[in-house]
């Protein structure tokens, strides 16, 4: 699931910036809603990407700057919230088809989530929030936020990347 999770993201980023850039159209706005409902479909925290995504349409409706006129901010507002609309629609049609035991009924255009989706995620949810009985978190049962960096500065990478950088600004003075 990550591998594919990751796939989708990346896509939905790379397009996200597209549009950032003003280098899509229609078509890309499209291909970026079914990217980010790939990667929902993948896994709930994909909609994380919905704030580079929205980030993306605010910086290419100012790309230019601010308009002065009332009038010319509603005419980019509104096409910001058009190309908003398109990016939400493809999404939630992407997420219908690859993640249909997640909807009541077979309809393809039924989009009332299933009480049963819901209730297993709220389960996930509150055994990823417990320490009792859940294997993954008793790594974490006890331990204060600053436990990882610890680790990271300890055990991981971060002096063998650190030790080189010093040396190369010591060496250039």
């Amino acid at each position: 699931v990550d591998s594919f999770l990751a796939t989708f993201s990346a896509l939905t980023l790379l397009l996200a910036a597209r549009h950032a850039r003003a280098k899509s159209g229609i078509a890309g706005d499209l291909a970026c809603g079914i990217a980010l409902g790939l990667a929902v479909a993948c896994k709930v925290t994909g909609l994380a990407l919905l704030a580079p995504v929205g980030v993306a349409i605010t910086v290419r409706a100012f790309r230019r700057g601010f308009p002065r006129e009332a009038r010319s901010i509603l005419s980019l507002a509104g096409a910001a919230l058009a190309r908003l609309l398109i990016i939400l629609i493809s999404a939630a049609i992407a997420v219908r088809i690859a993640l249909p035991y997640a909807f009541l009924g077979p309809s393809p255009l039924s989009f009332r989530l299933d009480p049963r989706y819901l209730n297993d995620l709220k389960r996930l949810a509150a055994l990823g929030r417990s320490f009792a009985g859940f294997p993954p978190v008793l790594q974490w049962a006890g331990r204060t936020v600053f436990f990882p960096f610890r680790n990271f500065f300890l055990w991981g990478a971060a002096p063998f990347f650190g030790l080189p950088f010093g040396r190369a600004r010591g060496a250039s003075m």
